[in-house]
């Protein structure tokens, strides 16, 4: 739940390879049933659930639940339906372990089961006329979670323009999301397109700079879209943006803890050189003046 709509993890990939969209579920329900395996769905999701039920004729397990069950005793009856089945797959998910342990089964991530192949090939479909992406029962989020999902697992192997559209799908779908605002910005900034980009992370970035730095780059370094791009912002600063030279700045003074001021000087001079009602233009100034002296915390 939280990892969808929660205003915390929503801002990096981090739970990309344990959360498992719906495209990737309707893909395992397919195989699992090819292979004389009973399906049981665990979701909050009920409409999606009753849907991918009807459809392949799988069970879901808030529809075998007795009523009146307290939020406590609906853990634990999941938990002994879940101990029931021979292979869970969720992977990383501290609810499954348990019940893993009292009937001995297999947990999997969806990576175990599913060739690269295979989930791409589940994309697509989920994408097409009677696909997925386009059912009324799964709302705009969790849509949105869908093609973030895919975008993100195959970055690197998607051309600009299958880029371009799939982020646009994403950021439409939810666009108070702040990590599809990026990858949407990430996108423009590689075509070229640096006022763009820099509207759409100003409006993000006015808002509150701090707390999404200390999740972008701060906690977890490694897997994070500043990490992942810095390169592209580096040069979306260096060509006048303003916005990408505040995302480098907030980077470096996270992960360095501290900030070249020479050069980031350097880049304010340019910029006004070059267009002093440059976005964000104000906003760069004001965070270099701030940290001059102060950490971010």
């Amino acid at each position: 739940g939280d990892i969808v709509y929660g205003e915390i993890w929503r801002h990096t990939n981090i739970f990309y390879k344990k959360v498992q969209p719906f495209y990737i579920i309707e893909k395992i329900i397919e195989m699992l049933k090819s292979e004389g395996f009973e399906v049981l769905l665990f979701s909050l999701e009920a409409e999606v659930c009753r849907y991918l039920a009807q459809t392949y004729g799988v069970k879901y397990a808030n529809d075998l639940m007795p009523d009146n069950l307290s939020s406590i005793q609906t853990a634990f009856f999941e938990m002994f339906l879940m101990s029931r089945c021979k292979k869970i797959f969720a992977k990383g998910s501290g609810f499954a372990n348990f019940p893993a342990l009292i009937g001995g089964a297999e947990i999997l991530s969806y990576e175990q089961y599913l060739s690269k192949d295979e989930i791409r090939e589940a994309f697509w479909h989920s994408i097409g006329p009677n696909g997925l992406l386009n059912i009324p029962e799964i709302n705009d989020t969790l849509k949105a979670f869908m093609v973030s999902h895919f975008v993100d697992y195959f970055f690197d192997e998607l051309n600009q323009n299958q880029k371009s559209n799939l982020v646009n799908m994403m950021y439409n779908l939810d666009p108070k999301n702040v990590y599809y605002g990026f990858m949407k910005a990430v996108v423009l900034y590689n075509e070229g397109l640096l006022q763009e980009a820099d509207e759409i992370l100003y409006h993000h970035l006015a808002k509150d700079t701090s707390v999404i730095y200390r999740r972008f780059a701060e906690k977890w370094q490694n897997r994070t879209i500043i990490a992942r791009h810095a390169d592209v912002f580096k040069v979306a600063a260096e060509s006048g943006s303003a916005i990408g030279a505040i995302i480098m700045l907030l980077n470096d003074l996270s992960v360095n803890n501290s900030i070249d001021h020479m050069y980031y000087n350097n880049i304010i001079n340019t910029i006004y050189l070059k267009n002093p009602k440059t976005v964000g233009l104000d906003l760069l100034e004001q965070k270099l003046k701030e940290f001059s002296t102060h950490k971010l915390n």
